[in-house]
């Protein structure tokens, strides 16, 4: 019966009572046994025995007791009995499926699994008597939340799954004596403050193990062993709050926890920034800056301060994020951005660069998150900030009679010039590219049209086979296409140096035979100025075998024609039967072929102009008016001026007396230098009007007029070529020899003074229209003679 039970002795002068105060049969040895089971802890043979072996040594204990208490006197004090009871231990031991379980630690010594997580745990007091009462705990497990108390010596945790918190108390009469604090290692906190008498301690919410365990009796009224200000974290989730200063909108609501913050789709530059962060589990905050445009990185700032700028228009291309503090041990933040040309960059983190620079790309919204550490980033994280490079574009062309040429690249040129040598064939490739993507291009070749597109260095054209290369087009592929324009121009027989084009525009000559002999490229950052692109290829028209396509040295009109200019903008008339010098063969602003003479263009259609070995000439047949008839005897000037406004078409509407009476006039004895002296209806005296204050009235009706006076006949036939009729003071009758009676006004006074109009010239003599005598062929000597004395002539050009 003594090994079965044990008694407690009660009252200090009581008498002796005997109660049985446990009994440890096989049935309650089962019934624990089963408890542990329903705590899932996997307990081995070995243990349960190591277990079997410590409960019969406290039983032994138990009735080692009971005999000495049957030994003492049975009125024997209760201090007296508790002088000879032990002092109480709390004793702890933890596990793990990898370790097992570890030594028993006592009174506040760390267990830790250094490497490891604790999965299980096991508390016991030793020292006292359990009816002064016992210890229980029980443990928050990963998927399984809090499990029920469990009490001392038993298991509480599961097998395989980490440990987060516990809780720790004492029962009976023990709680009234004593304090147990209780305080863990946490994952990401390390050790955290002491928890007393069933407190939480520890973390949940955040997927935290535990590593480390401290447990320790404190009687009731002594101090804790340490702080007891944060023994517990309770996980929740914060929140990230931002708002956006946007081009043309000013300041934007506030968006939170990944909403967007911005613009897409309107082309809005972001300015500015806020940030700030509240509903925090743990201390800390929040830094930010961004690369401003003309200021590049500015210096961090936190919690709802300003970054990037207000009022200035200025861009911003990038930003950084950090968090500060417990809240960066326990949170990642991310962060992505729209950039313009590039759209949504990847996902940034804790203080990387998000967006681009010297792009000078601005950014148009961003989204931010606050991620639990060990959580998967919210999207992809490859590619979030793009830093930029200037790229090389390198190419080579293969040339008649010298073969593959030295490569060249940015903008140097590559071929021959001034040799009258083809390029052949072409290769092109990208080097040190900023983003991804190539070059594609393609040649038109001699007898064989357009190739196909090659890329990245490959042939374009034909070797060996003596064709030349006539044009041809570049284009960027991938993102290179996006972030960059590639320019190219042509050197091309005949034309010289193209201008540029770009982006797959055709730079070369098409339908002329003519060979392609040089060539530039250049890569352009996109919004940056480019080269001009303009006249950058020359496809031949429809209809090009009635033209002459090699400049003959003289021409002959088949019928009246007119001169332009390259633009096609229409000059003086010509008559037919012109003979003109050739300078060269060029092309009109529609691709067709004109002749470049001395003065003016005129059409290579063969309908129009043959070629020639005759001598220069030209005549223009004027309509003829003369002024005796018609009532003004010394309208010679003013008839002379009509008859080629007439001709020119350019008398404003007017008649030939309202253009001879507009003459401007000074009195009859005045000066001819300022006007007509006189009227010229006058019949006797000498009246006229010189160039100088003639001119200004012919450029009344014809504009371009010219005061040429003091030229030779040589000039006479220059102007006539051009197709300007020549207004000449000279002598009558029939360009009579002049008579000289002395001076007027400055000027040799020519007693037999007439003005006619020069209409043409062939060879050495000149077409005279003269308006009181008709027209007729003069010699060259005799119009310098009748023109000798003050050498005064106007050219009449619209």
């Amino acid at each position: 019966m003594k090994k079965k039970l044990g008694y407690l002795f009660v009252g200090m002068i009581a008498p002796v009572i005997f109660m049985p105060s446990m009994v440890f049969s096989q049935e309650q040895t089962g019934s624990m046994n089963t408890v542990e089971e329903s705590h899932a802890v996997s307990t081995s043979d070995t243990e349960r025995i190591m277990e079997s072996t410590d409960t019969s040594t406290t039983q032994m204990s138990s009735v080692e007791e009971s005999g000495s208490t049957e030994t003492q006197d049975s009125v024997e004090g209760s201090s007296q009995l508790e002088k000879s009871t032990a002092p109480l231990t709390v004793s702890y031991s933890i596990y793990n499926e990898k370790s097992g379980w570890q030594p028993e630690q006592t009174n506040g010594t760390q267990a830790i699994f250094s490497a490891g997580r604790i999965e299980a745990l096991k508390v016991a007091l030793t020292g006292g008597e359990p009816e002064q009462g016992s210890i229980q705990y029980r443990a928050h497990v990963a998927e399984v939340g809090w499990q029920n108390f469990t009490d001392a010596n038993s298991i509480s945790g599961v097998s395989g799954k980490r440990m987060e918190a516990i809780q720790i108390q004492l029962t009976g009469m023990l709680k009234e004596t004593y304090d147990v604090y209780y305080r863990v290692q946490a994952q990401n906190f390390g050790w955290l403050d002491w928890s007393v008498n069933g407190q939480n301690s520890g973390t949940t919410g955040f997927s935290y193990e535990i590593k480390g365990i401290q447990i320790q009796l404190v009687e009731k009224g002594q101090a804790a062993p340490g702080k007891t200000t944060r023994p517990f974290v309770q996980y929740k989730k914060p929140n990230i709050k931002y708002q956006s200063h946007i081009q043309d909108i000013g300041w934007q609501g506030v968006k939170s926890n990944g909403q967007l913050s911005g613009t897409t789709g309107q082309s809005k530059r972001m300015e500015a920034m806020k940030l700030t962060v509240d509903n925090l589990p743990v201390s800390g905050g929040i830094e930010y800056r961004s690369h401003v445009q003309d200021i590049g990185w500015q210096d961090y700032v936190a919690n709802n301060a300003v970054t990037g700028t207000v009022k200035q228009s200025k861009r911003m291309e990038a930003l950084s994020i950090r968090l500060t503090g417990e809240l960066a041990q326990h949170f990642d933040v991310y962060y992505r951005v729209h950039a313009r040309n590039f759209g949504w960059l990847d996902w940034a983190s804790n203080g990387q660069n998000s967006g681009t620079a010297g792009f000078s790309y601005q950014l148009e919204s961003v989204e931010i998150q606050l991620v639990k550490k060990g959580t998967v980033a919210p999207g992809s994280v490859t590619r979030y900030f793009v830093q930029y490079k200037q790229p090389n574009i390198i190419y080579q062309s293969h040339v008649q009679d010298k073969g593959w040429q030295t490569p060249s690249k940015n903008g140097q040129t590559n071929g021959s010039m001034g040799q009258s040598k083809r390029v052949e064939a072409i290769k092109v490739k990208i080097e040190n590219a900023p983003v991804s993507g190539g070059v594609e291009y393609r040649t038109h070749v001699q007898d064989k049209g357009w190739q196909n597109y090659v890329s990245n260095n490959q042939l374009s054209g034909t070797t060996g086979e003596s064709k030349r290369v006539e044009a041809y087009d570049i284009r960027l592929t991938g993102e290179l296409a996006k972030h960059f324009d590639v320019y190219y121009r042509t050197h091309a027989e005949y034309f010289g140096w193209l201008g540029w084009n770009k982006n797959g525009g055709i730079s070369g000559t098409s339908g002329y035979r003519f060979r392609m002999e040089a060539f530039d490229i250049v890569l352009v950052r996109k919004m940056l100025n480019g080269p001009a692109v303009s006249n950058n290829y020359k496809k031949a028209p429809a209809g090009m075998g009635n033209y002459y396509m090699d400049a003959p040295k003289r021409i002959e009109l088949k019928t009246k024609h007119y001169y332009t200019d390259r633009s096609l903008n229409r000059g003086n008339d010509i008559s037919a039967g012109t003979v003109i010098d050739v300078k060269k063969r060029v092309l009109d602003k529609n691709g067709y072929p004109i002749l470049e003479t001395p003065y003016g263009y005129v059409t290579a259609h063969k309908n129009i102009v043959a070629a020639t070995s005759k001598n220069q000439k030209t005549f223009m047949d004027v309509p003829y008016y003369n002024q005796m008839a018609m009532g003004y005897p010394n309208g010679c000037e003013e008839f002379s001026l009509y008859m080629a406004l007439a001709y020119l078409g350019a008398t404003r509407g007017q008649n030939i007396h309202q253009v001879t009476e507009a003459v401007p006039k000074v009195p009859s004895w005045g000066n001819p230098h300022e006007g007509f002296n006189g009227h010229p209806t006058d019949k006797y005296g000498f009246h006229t009007i010189y160039p100088r204050a003639f001119t200004p009235y012919a450029k009344r009706y014809a504009p371009n007029s010219r005061d040429i006076s003091g030229v030779g006949t040589a000039q006479f036939k220059e102007e006539l070529m051009k197709g300007n009729p020549l207004v000449v003071w000279g002598t009558y009758p029939y360009l009579a020899a002049p008579i000289i009676d002395g001076t007027y006004y400055g000027s040799l006074k020519v007693a037999n003074l007439h003005v006619w109009l020069i209409t043409g010239f062939d060879g050495n003599s000149f077409h005279v229209t003269d308006p009181i005598y008709g027209t007729m062929w003069v010699s060259e000597g005799t119009v310098a003679l009748s023109y000798s004395p003050n050498k005064m002539a106007v050219a009449i050009d619209k």
